[in-house]
Protein backbone atom coordinates (compact mmCIF):
# COMPACT_ATOMS: atom_id res chain seq x y z
CA UNK A 1 0.00 0.00 0.00
CA UNK A 2 1.30 3.23 -0.66
CA UNK A 3 2.25 5.32 2.14
CA UNK A 4 -0.63 8.55 3.27
CA UNK A 5 -0.70 10.62 6.26
CA UNK A 6 -3.02 9.57 8.74
CA UNK A 7 -5.43 12.41 8.44
CA UNK A 8 -5.81 11.29 4.50
CA UNK A 9 -6.32 7.56 5.89
CA UNK A 10 -8.88 8.60 8.17
CA UNK A 11 -10.78 10.31 5.54
CA UNK A 12 -10.57 7.76 3.32
CA UNK A 13 -12.09 5.45 5.46
CA UNK A 14 -14.75 7.55 6.26
CA UNK A 15 -15.25 8.34 2.46
CA UNK A 16 -14.97 4.05 1.74
CA UNK A 17 -17.53 3.19 4.90
CA UNK A 18 -19.66 -0.08 4.45
CA UNK A 19 -16.54 -1.03 1.90
CA UNK A 20 -13.95 -1.32 4.72
CA UNK A 21 -13.39 -4.90 5.96
CA UNK A 22 -12.37 -4.82 9.78
CA UNK A 23 -8.79 -5.48 8.63
CA UNK A 24 -8.85 -2.19 7.07
CA UNK A 25 -9.36 -3.21 3.39
CA UNK A 26 -11.33 -2.06 0.90
CA UNK A 27 -13.64 -4.16 -1.12
CA UNK A 28 -14.55 -3.29 -4.28
CA UNK A 29 -17.02 -4.59 -7.03
CA UNK A 30 -16.95 -4.04 -10.59
CA UNK A 31 -19.14 -6.04 -12.75
CA UNK A 32 -20.35 -3.04 -15.68
CA UNK A 33 -18.32 -5.15 -18.64
CA UNK A 34 -17.40 -8.19 -19.59
CA UNK A 35 -14.22 -8.66 -19.06
CA UNK A 36 -12.22 -8.78 -16.16
CA UNK A 37 -9.78 -6.72 -16.98
CA UNK A 38 -12.00 -3.92 -17.84
CA UNK A 39 -13.33 -4.52 -14.90
CA UNK A 40 -10.60 -4.45 -12.89
CA UNK A 41 -9.27 -1.18 -14.23
CA UNK A 42 -13.06 -0.03 -13.19
CA UNK A 43 -12.50 -0.92 -9.66
CA UNK A 44 -8.74 0.64 -9.72
CA UNK A 45 -10.10 3.96 -11.12
CA UNK A 46 -12.83 4.23 -8.57
CA UNK A 47 -10.53 3.47 -5.58
CA UNK A 48 -7.84 6.12 -7.50
CA UNK A 49 -10.80 8.21 -7.29
CA UNK A 50 -11.69 7.66 -3.70
CA UNK A 51 -7.53 8.48 -2.88
CA UNK A 52 -7.44 11.81 -4.65
CA UNK A 53 -11.24 12.24 -2.66
CA UNK A 54 -9.48 11.84 0.72
CA UNK A 55 -6.40 13.86 -0.39
CA UNK A 56 -8.01 17.04 -0.29
CA UNK A 57 -8.11 18.69 2.95
CA UNK A 58 -11.35 19.98 3.75
CA UNK A 59 -11.40 23.88 5.50
CA UNK A 60 -12.43 24.12 8.89
CA UNK A 61 -15.80 26.14 9.10
CA UNK A 62 -15.14 29.42 11.81
CA UNK A 63 -18.57 29.79 13.21
CA UNK A 64 -19.46 33.21 13.01
CA UNK A 65 -22.28 34.95 15.10
CA UNK A 66 -25.62 36.30 13.53
CA UNK A 67 -25.44 40.26 13.24
CA UNK A 68 -27.59 42.46 15.57
CA UNK A 69 -29.41 43.88 12.66
CA UNK A 70 -30.42 39.79 11.30
CA UNK A 71 -31.38 39.12 15.33
CA UNK A 72 -33.47 42.27 15.31
CA UNK A 73 -35.25 40.79 11.90
CA UNK A 74 -35.69 37.56 12.95
CA UNK A 75 -37.51 38.13 16.30
CA UNK A 76 -39.03 41.05 14.62
CA UNK A 77 -40.47 38.23 11.92
CA UNK A 78 -41.78 36.26 14.75
CA UNK A 79 -43.28 39.00 16.87
CA UNK A 80 -45.28 39.51 13.36
CA UNK A 81 -46.43 35.74 13.47
CA UNK A 82 -47.66 35.72 16.96
CA UNK A 83 -49.70 39.11 16.04
CA UNK A 84 -51.14 37.11 13.19
CA UNK A 85 -51.96 34.28 14.89
CA UNK A 86 -53.07 36.29 18.33
CA UNK A 87 -55.74 37.89 15.60
CA UNK A 88 -57.31 34.73 14.54
CA UNK A 89 -58.42 33.89 17.87
CA UNK A 90 -61.77 33.69 18.88
CA UNK A 91 -62.50 36.31 20.82
CA UNK A 92 -62.59 34.83 24.65
CA UNK A 93 -65.88 35.72 26.54
CA UNK A 94 -64.65 37.83 29.10
CA UNK A 95 -63.55 40.10 26.84
CA UNK A 96 -66.81 40.44 24.96
CA UNK A 97 -68.54 41.54 28.37
CA UNK A 98 -66.04 44.22 28.95
CA UNK A 99 -66.53 46.30 24.98
CA UNK A 100 -70.43 45.72 25.85
CA UNK A 101 -69.82 47.46 29.29
CA UNK A 102 -68.11 50.92 28.24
Amino acid sequence: MVRAGKAVRLRLERIAGTRLTKDGEIVLTAANFRTQEANRREAIDRLVRMIRQAAIERPVRTPTRPTLGSKRRRLAGIAKRGEVKRQRRAPSAGADLRQRGK
